[in-house]
């Protein structure tokens, strides 16, 4: 966790966050006496998960920082569950271009295409996806 106290986060402080969270991502929580909206939303838009106003009183910190901790865990969550959708629906995409081209050179049904993907995938050790991109990239190589 990264805890920061200042009076004003500045716009270096704020990227330095950014580039932390595209890398390395940890929860931060920003003590500050800056209460100005467009600020905060920088903040948070450059990974804070809890930007507190006005003080740092020792009663309030360890709850800040459960919240700040909570908060982290379920953006992370769904930032890999979004990550994992687009990654199957591209997977899906690909798949569906090798079965159509399949289809199209080699006169197949849907369902013999697919079969046929499939065992090459077991066969080569690869996913379906891997496969059917490798078809795709001979397909565009054969033009």
């Amino acid at each position: 966790m990264i805890i920061i106290e200042v009076d004003s986060p500045s716009r270096d402080t704020l990227e330095h966050l950014a580039i932390i969270n595209e890398h390395n991502p940890k929860p931060v929580v920003v003590f500050s006496k800056d209460h100005d909206s467009s600020l905060i939303g920088k903040a948070i838009r450059s990974g804070v998960s809890a930007y507190v106003v006005d003080g740092l009183a020792h009663n309030r910190v360890l709850g800040i920082l459960e919240v700040a901790m909570t908060r982290f865990r379920e953006y992370k969550a769904l930032k890999d569950e979004l990550n994992s959708a687009k990654t199957q629906l591209a997977d899906r995409k690909v798949i569906e271009k090798a079965k159509g081209f399949l289809m199209k050179q080699k006169g197949m049904d849907e369902d013999a295409a697919f079969k046929a993907l499939r065992k090459m995938a077991m066969d080569k050790g690869k996913s379906l996806a891997e496969v059917a991109s490798s078809v795709m990239a001979v397909a565009e190589l054969l033009g």
